[in-house]
C-alpha cells in the first residue's frame, strides 16, 4: 500500500505583506515581494517566481526577498508533486496511459527536485541574512524531508522545537522527517526483495517515532487536519489498521474534500478485504467500502482536473522555471 503525508508550508503565509518599517530598503524590492506574495496566494507560481527574482535583484541584502521566493518554489515543488503522484496512480491503475504520461511524470519529478534544491539554497541565504527567524528553519527542514534528506531534515526540526516548543508545525514535520526515513529504507528493502516481517522490524521504530509526533501535534492544535492524516500512513505502515482507519476518518471529517485520506482508507479496507483471516462476509463488506472510497476519491479528483482545465482557460500559466542557486553578495565568478 502507498500512503501519501501531509506538509503544511509556513512560509508562504509568513511573508505575504511586508511592514512599513522595511520601507528605508530598496522601494523596488519591496513592491515586488509583496507582488509576488500576492500572486502566490492567487496561486500563480509562475508569476509569482517573475516578481521574486525581481526583488531578490533589487534587495540582495533583505532576507525576506530570499525567503520570499523559497516559499514560491517549495509551492512550486508541492504542487509538482501532487501532480506526478496522481498520474503514477493513474499509471498504476491503466498502465496503457503510460506512454501518454511518462514524460509528464518525469517532467514533474525534475521540477518538483529542482524546485526544492533551489528553496533549500535561498533559504540558506535568508539564514545568513537573519539567523532569528525561527520560520525559515521550519521550512528549510520541510524541503530538506521532501528531497529526502531526512538526516538534514530532523536537524532543522530539532532546532525549531527547541526555539518554539509548543508549536505543532515543529513536530508535524519532525514526524514526517521519520516517517520519510522510514519509508526509504522499506522502499529498498522491498527492491531488494526483503520479507514483509523484515521491512516491519526494521522501520517501525521510526515510525512510532513519527506517530509520538503526530500525536503531540493533535494535542497542541486538534483541528489540524495533516496530523490525523500523517497518523494514519503510519499506522498503516506498521499494520495498525484499525487505528489508521479512525484517523482518515477524522482527517475527512475536519476536511471532507480529503480525497487522500478517501483512497488511504479504501487502501487499507482492500488489505483487510484480502487478508486470510477475514471471513467471507466481513470480506464482502471491507470491499464494498473500498469501492465506495475510491468513488469518492475519484469523484473529488475529477472535480479538482475540471477546476484546473477551467482556470486554465481563463489564465494561462507558463512552466515556471526553478531558480538558481543564489551566489554570495560581492562574489565574483
Amino acid at each position: 500500500m502507498t500512503f501519501r503525508p501531509v506538509f503544511p508550508l509556513a512560509a508562504a503565509a509568513a511573508f505575504a505583506l511586508l511592514a512599513p518599517t522595511l520601507f528605508a530598503q530598496s522601494k523596488a524590492a519591496i513592491e515586488a515581494i509583496n507582488n509576488a506574495a500576492r500572486l502566490q496566494q492567487a496561486g500563480k507560481s509562475a508569476e509569482a517566481l517573475i516578481q521574486a527574482d525581481a526583488a531578490v535583484k533589487a534587495g540582495p541584502t533583505m532576507f525576506q526577498a530570499f525567503a520570499n521566493r523559497a516559499s514560491i518554489n517549495m509551492q512550486i515543488a508541492a504542487t509538482a508533486r501532487q501532480k506526478s503522484s496522481d498520474k503514477k496512480k493513474i499509471v498504476s491503475e491503466n498502465p496503457e496511459m503510460q506512454a501518454e504520461y511518462g514524460p509528464q511524470i518525469v517532467e514533474l519529478d525534475k521540477r518538483e527536485i529542482d524546485s526544492l534544491k533551489s528553496a533549500i539554497a535561498d533559504f540558506d541565504e535568508a539564514l545568513k541574512l537573519s539567523k532569528a527567524t525561527d520560520s525559515l528553519i521550519l521550512d528549510r527542514g520541510a524541503a530538506y524531508s521532501l528531497l529526502g534528506e531526512a538526516e538534514k531534515a530532523l536537524v532543522d526540526f530539532e532546532e525549531f522545537i527547541k526555539r518554539e516548543p509548543t508549536n505543532f508545525k515543529g513536530y508535524n514535520g519532525r514526524g514526517l522527517a521519520y516517517f520519510d526515513r522510514a519509508r526509504t529504507i522499506r522502499d529498498a528493502m522491498k527492491k531488494d526483495r526483503k520479507s514483509d516481517e523484515a521491512m516491519l522490524l526494521a522501520t517501525k521504530p521510526d515510525f512510532e517515532k513519527a506517530i509520538v509526533d503526530f500525536t503531540k501535534c493533535i494535542e497542541l492544535d486538534p483541528k489540524f487536519a495533516g496530523a490525523y492524516q500523517n497518523r494514519a500512513a503510519s499506522n498503516a505502515l506498521i499494520l495498525e489498521f484499525e487505528l489508521a482507519i479512525a484517523d482518515y476518518t477524522k482527517t475527512i471529517e475536519l476536511e471532507p474534500a480529503n480525497r487522500r485520506s478517501y483512497r488511504g482508507r479504501a487502501e487499507i479496507y482492500k488489505a483487510l478485504s484480502k487478508d486470510s483471516g477475514t471471513d467471507r462476509a466481513k470480506s464482502a463488506q471491507y470491499k464494498a467500502l473500498m469501492e465506495k472510497d475510491l468513488a469518492k476519491a475519484k469523484e473529488l479528483l475529477d472535480a479538482e482536473i475540471a477546476a484546473e482545465e477551467a482556470a486554465a482557460k481563463v489564465t494561462p500559466t507558463p512552466t515556471p522555471t526553478p531558480t538558481p542557486t543564489p551566489k554570495p553578495a560581492g562574489k565574483k565568478k
